[in-house]
């Protein structure tokens, strides 16, 4: 089963317009919620007696996640023992390429031989639905 690392960025999940007629959106009382349709899926396994320190490492990237403005969706996941994931969402492909090129893309690619038994594994995802509940949506 996977867990979540506790310490997980858990900034505005949707983005809300007024009067906007989008497909992917959802209605919230008066407010329109537009969902984000784009994201990341990267999987990395730990070298054995590294473990603790990915899991900090990607501790650590959630300060760099909430530096990026075009990264509202960001979560670090211990998948299994030694196993862990990130997934984070975007808005637009600009938002998407902008982390893959940023901060936290260069700070995973720079510290992979010392912490990774394999480079880690990225996936371009789309996302198709989504449920966030009125009490996270209105966290701000």
């Amino acid at each position: 089963m996977a867990i979540m690392i506790p310490t997980m960025a858990i900034l505005p999940l949707l983005k809300a317009h007024a009067g906007t007629s989008n497909l992917a959106g959802r209605h919230f009382g008066l407010r329109r919620i537009e969902m984000l349709s784009l994201g990341l899926f990267v999987r990395l396994e730990a070298k054995p007696g590294k473990e603790n320190e990915v899991a900090a490492f990607l501790k650590q990237g959630l300060e760099m996640a909430n530096q990026e403005t075009t990264t509202p969706l960001w979560f670090a996941l211990r998948l299994g023992p030694s196993t862990f994931g990130v997934f984070d969402s975007f808005h637009n492909e600009a938002g998407r390429q902008g982390h893959l090129t940023g901060p936290i893309a260069k700070a995973l690619m720079a510290n992979a031989p010392n912490l990774f038994a394999a480079p880690p594994s990225i996936e371009k995802t789309e996302v198709l639905g989504a449920k966030v509940s009125r009490e996270v949506s209105n966290a701000d």
